[in-house]
């Protein structure tokens, strides 16, 4: 996106407005009506400005993350807000979450785990906003076991809302999943299949349910097979009551962040043609 391009645009379009609205009087009607519009909208008139100055002021106190994200400059980015969060310690939301996503762009867990350490030590509150990416970001670098162990203490710590329960839980179970510990995951995949209060992670947990039953029986499954066939077909009926095919496909592109994306990779798509079979 053109930033420079958008703050003068948006400035020609304001300030013209207010040209039209304030002096447009002067021409069209006489000049004492128009004195008389000023004397009483005159504070109208110093509120739009005032307005339009913050406006500008948080545009180019903004001017180098903006240019940098217009030039998709993720290094220069990442190291930007690293200065802000690091050594200035300003852990806003926007800036917090600007790095993450910068620093997994980059591939540079590293930094992940140095931003996820500050966090928690020094605005714990952010880093339970951010635990969900922290914990996909951990099973992006293929670290299951730490994945799991931030999500059972986030867990343990509570003060979480439904759906980051849900997602936390779910990410614990597909780190599983993907290590050695696949049999396992049914803990964490079969209560969510049955219950979760997020349909994506009802519909993905389903599904790998449902695929846990095509490990060789020799494995032995902490939950009973005939548990883990009735929780995914539970999973099926809980979808297939509140969305068409039409309707959760549209929904998955909302509910599926950028990040999301890298992490989940095919399931997504795996659990919509396992609910939408062609």
């Amino acid at each position: 996106m053109k930033f420079k391009l958008l703050c003068v645009l948006l400035n020609i379009v304001l300030f013209s407005a207010f040209l039209i609205v304030f002096f447009l009087p002067l021409f069209l009607v006489s000049p004492e009506y128009f004195i008389r519009f000023w004397q009483r909208n005159w504070g109208l008139a110093l509120f739009f400005l005032v307005s339009v100055g913050i406006l500008n002021m948080i545009f180019f106190k903004n001017w180098r993350i903006l240019s940098y994200l217009e030039h998709e400059d993720w290094p220069a980015l990442a190291q930007h807000l690293e200065q802000q969060v690091f050594y200035r310690k300003k852990t806003s939301k926007r800036t917090v979450r600007l790095l993450f996503e910068s620093l997994v762009l980059l591939g540079d867990f590293d930094a992940v785990q140095k931003l996820s350490d500050t966090l928690q030590k020094e605005n714990p509150s952010r880093y339970r906003e951010t635990i969900r990416g922290f914990v996909g970001a951990a099973i992006l670098n293929k670290n299951y076991r730490h994945a799991r162990v931030c999500v059972t203490e986030a867990l343990k710590e509570g003060d979480l809302d439904c759906i980051t329960v849900d997602w936390l839980t779910f990410y614990r179970g597909l780190s599983r999943y993907l290590d050695s510990d696949k049999a396992s995951s049914a803990y964490d995949l079969a209560p969510l299949a049955r219950s979760s209060c997020d349909p994506l992670v009802t519909a993905l947990s389903g599904y790998l349910c449902c695929s846990l039953l095509t490990v060789k029986t020799s494995v032995i499954l902490p939950i009973s097979r005939e548990t883990l066939q009735a929780d995914s077909q539970t999973a099926r009926d809980r979808i297939l009551s509140k969305f068409t095919s039409k309707k959760w496909y549209r929904y998955l592109d909302d509910a599926c962040r950028d990040l999301e994306m890298i992490i989940l990779g095919k399931l997504p798509d795996m659990a919509s043609e396992w609910l939408f079979p062609n």
